[in-house]
C-alpha cells in the first residue's frame, strides 16, 4: 500500500483523469510564451492509500515566480452523459459515459481531494522576459510533500491579437433563465458582463447580440425566454427604435475589446419560412405565424433594416454581420431564396453571412461560412471557404471541442485555420444552456449533453458559477491558448514571410481540416520555434495593442 503523496507536474495538453497515472510534462521542453500572455501547466496530486480510501489531508498547491503572476485553479469533474457516437474514430480519451475533467474551479482548500488523481490548473500571466523558473510546491495540512521547479521562458515580444475572427453565439437568455433574474435586471447585466468578459478572455472578436429574441434552437411553434434588447414602437405604420438598453450592450462590448458585431437571423432557422418574435409596445408581434414573405413584416424591415445600419455605423462602426437564415438544406432553397428577396435590397453594401454545407446556395448567400467537413466540396466548386464553423456534426476526422476529447483536438484547430488562411471562425454555443430544439432549460453542472441530444460540451463552454461569474473549462483554455498559436504563427510571418511559416508547419497543415491531431510533443515543438523566431524581432511601438488575457478569476 503506498504510503505517500504523488505529484507529477503536466502540461496543458493533458486531461487528468482520476483513475489514470496522467502523462508528465517533459522537462526537456520550457514552459515558454510571450510577454504579457497566459500559459498554463497543471499539478496532479494523488494521496496515499488507505484503508478507507479516504485521503489523509487536504492538499494546497503554491506556485512562485519572478515571471509571472500565478493563478491556481482546481479542475473539477463534470458528468458527461453522451461522450460521443458509438461509431466515433479513435481520436477520444474515452467513450465511455461518466466523469470528465472539464470545469476550472477556484481552489477549495477545506475539502478533500478524490482518493485517486486531482488536477491543479495553473495560469501564468507573463511580465517578466528572460529565462525563469517556476517554482511548485505542494503541501498537506501544513507538511510539505513536494517541490518542483520548472524551466520558463519569456520572449520579449507583446502578442498581437490575431487577424482570425472569432465568432460565438452568446445566449442572454440561458443567463436569466439560470440564475432566475429577470431579463435586463441588475443582476442579469452582472452575469451578462461576466460572461462577455469570459468570451473575450478565450480569444472570441464578436457575440451574437439581441436585438431580438434569436429565433435558434427552438422547435416551430415554440419561443425562447423574450431578450430584445431594441425596444418598438409602432403607431400608424410610423416605426420608433428605444436603444437604451442596446446602448449598454454595445458599451460592454467595446470595454471587452469585441471588434465584430453580430445581428441574429431575419427569419427563422432551417428553412427560413417564418419570421422572429417582436415585441412591439409590450405585445408580442410576427413569429412563426407570420411567413417569411408576409408584407407586413417586409413594412416592418423598411423601417427595422436601414434604423439598425444607421445605428451601427454610428454607435459600433466595426464589421457587422448580418444573416438571412442558419443552415438551409436542399429542401429549403425555394423558401431561403424567397426570404432573402424580401430584404435583399435593404442588405445591399451590408456583409450578409450564414452557415452553409450545401455548395448548391452559393449563389444565395453573400458569404458562406462552411462546415469545417465539408470544405473541400466548396473548394472543388472554386469557393475558398474562408469563414468556417463545426457544431456536433462535425464530429469526426475533423477538430472540435466536446469534453471527451483530448486537448491537442482543440488546439488543432488553429492549425486547420492557418493553413487553410481562415478568415474567420463561428460556433454556436458559448453558453446555451437549453435541451435540443429549447424544450427545457438544463443545469450544466448536471446536464452536459443537451437533455442526450449532442455530444458532451458541444451547447457551452463555460459554466454558471456562484456570484453570476461565468467559470471557464479545460476547453476554454485549449481554444484561447489555439487563437495565441494563430496570433504566433502570423507574427512570424510578418518578420520571415509567409513561407517560412508554411515550411514550419507543413506536415501539420497538409491534411486540410482533417485530423488525426498533432501529438503534445509536436505542438510544444511548433509554438518553442516559433517563439525562437520572433524573439529576436522589436516590441511593437508604444500604444500596440497587446495581449488581451486579464488576469484570471
Amino acid at each position: 500500500m503506498n504510503n505517500r503523496w504523488t505529484v507529477v507536474l503536466c502540461d496543458d495538453l493533458e486531461k487528468i483523469r482520476t483513475h489514470l497515472a496522467p502523462r508528465p510534462l517533459d522537462r526537456r521542453t520550457p514552459l515558454a510564451g510571450r510577454l504579457g500572455q497566459r500559459i498554463s501547466f497543471q499539478v496532479a496530486v494523488r494521496p496515499p492509500a488507505t484503508a478507507q480510501d479516504r485521503p489523509p489531508g487536504t492538499p494546497s498547491v503554491r506556485v512562485t515566480t519572478v515571471a509571472a503572476h500565478p493563478v491556481v485553479h482546481q479542475v473539477g469533474m463534470v458528468p458527461v452523459q453522451v461522450p460521443t457516437w458509438r461509431d466515433h474514430d479513435e481520436e477520444w480519451i474515452d467513450d465511455i459515459p461518466g466523469l470528465y475533467p472539464d470545469v476550472l474551479l477556484p481552489v477549495r482548500p477545506d475539502e478533500l481531494p478524490s482518493a485517486g488523481w486531482n488536477a491543479y490548473w495553473v495560469d501564468l500571466h507573463l511580465q517578466e522576459p528572460g529565462e525563469h523558473q517556476v517554482q511548485v510546491e505542494v503541501e498537506v495540512s501544513g507538511s510539505p510533500v513536494a517541490v518542483e521547479q520548472v524551466p520558463l521562458r519569456v520572449v520579449d515580444s507583446i502578442p498581437r491579437p490575431s487577424r482570425v475572427a472569432h465568432v460565438e453565439w452568446f445566449h442572454a437568455d440561458c443567463l436569466a433563465e439560470f440564475y432566475q433574474d429577470d431579463m435586463w435586471s441588475p443582476g442579469h447585466w452582472r452575469a451578462v458582463d461576466s460572461f462577455q468578459a469570459a468570451a473575450a478572455d478565450m480569444g472570441v472578436t464578436g457575440l451574437l447580440s439581441p436585438l431580438w429574441t434569436p429565433m435558434l434552437d427552438i422547435a416551430p411553434g415554440r419561443y425562447r425566454t423574450t431578450s430584445q434588447l431594441l425596444d418598438l414602437h409602432e403607431q400608424d405604420g410610423h416605426w420608433e427604435f428605444g436603444t437604451t438598453r442596446l446602448d449598454r450592450w454595445v458599451q460592454g462590448l467595446k470595454r471587452h475589446g469585441f471588434t465584430h458585431f453580430e445581428v441574429p437571423h431575419l427569419f427563422t432557422q432551417w428553412g427560413a419560412e417564418a419570421t422572429p418574435r417582436f415585441v412591439v409596445d409590450g405585445e408580442p408581434r410576427f413569429g412563426w405565424g407570420t411567413p417569411a414573405t408576409d408584407p407586413s413584416y417586409r413594412g416592418f424591415l423598411e423601417a427595422l433594416v436601414p434604423f439598425l445600419r444607421s445605428y451601427l455605423d454610428r454607435a459600433w462602426g466595426g464589421p457587422v454581420l448580418w444573416h438571412i437564415s442558419d443552415e438551409p438544406r436542399p429542401e429549403h432553397r425555394a423558401a431561403y431564396a424567397a426570404a432573402r428577396s424580401v430584404v435583399a435590397d435593404l442588405l445591399v453594401g451590408a456583409r450578409t453571412v450564414d452557415a452553409l454545407s450545401d455548395p448548391s446556395f452559393l449563389d444565395l448567400v453573400d458569404e458562406p461560412i462552411v462546415a469545417t467537413d465539408h470544405v473541400e466540396s466548396f473548394l472543388a466548386q472554386g469557393h475558398p471557404a474562408r469563414w468556417v464553423y463545426h457544431c456536433v456534426s462535425q464530429c469526426r476526422a475533423v477538430a472540435n471541442r466536446f469534453i471527451a476529447q483530448p486537448m491537442t483536438r482543440h488546439r488543432a484547430l488553429a492549425l486547420h485555420l492557418h493553413g487553410h488562411r481562415a478568415e474567420g471562425f463561428l460556433h454556436w454555443g458559448f453558453n446555451f444552456y437549453r435541451t435540443q430544439f429549447g424544450r427545457r432549460p438544463v443545469d450544466p453542472w448536471q446536464e452536459t449533453a443537451a437533455g442526450g441530444a449532442f455530444l458532451s460540451g458541444d451547447a457551452f463552454v463555460v459554466y454558471p458559477g456562484p456570484g453570476r461569474q461565468a467559470l471557464p473549462s479545460l476547453r476554454h483554455r485549449a481554444l484561447s491558448a489555439a487563437w495565441d498559436d494563430l496570433a504566433l504563427w502570423e507574427a512570424v510571418a510578418e518578420v520571415h514571410g509567409d513561407e517560412a511559416t508554411r515550411r514550419l508547419l507543413a506536415e501539420d497543415i497538409a491534411r486540410g481540416f482533417h485530423t488525426p491531431s498533432p501529438s503534445p510533443a509536436r505542438l510544444h515543438h511548433l509554438r518553442s520555434h516559433a517563439l525562437t523566431l520572433v524573439s529576436a524581432t522589436a516590441r511593437p511601438p508604444s500604444g500596440t495593442p497587446s495581449s488581451r488575457h486579464r488576469k484570471s478569476p
